[in-house]
């Protein structure tokens, strides 16, 4: 079963990320790393496909 939007925040908050702001269905989440600042944007469906992630 593909996993749901909300799954994947959980994951990527045990990561280390963190919530910067949200429009619409879509979801923006940032880490900072020595090499630079990573940004994620993540669909709040309740499945995500494979190629999505």
């Amino acid at each position: 079963m593909p996993p749901s939007g909300r799954r994947v925040v959980r994951a990527l908050q045990r990561l280390g990320f963190v919530f910067v702001n949200q429009e619409g269905s879509h979801l923006k989440m940032r880490k900072g790393t020595p090499e630079g600042v990573l940004t994620v944007i993540i669909p709040m469906h309740r499945e995500l496909h494979k190629p999505t992630l």
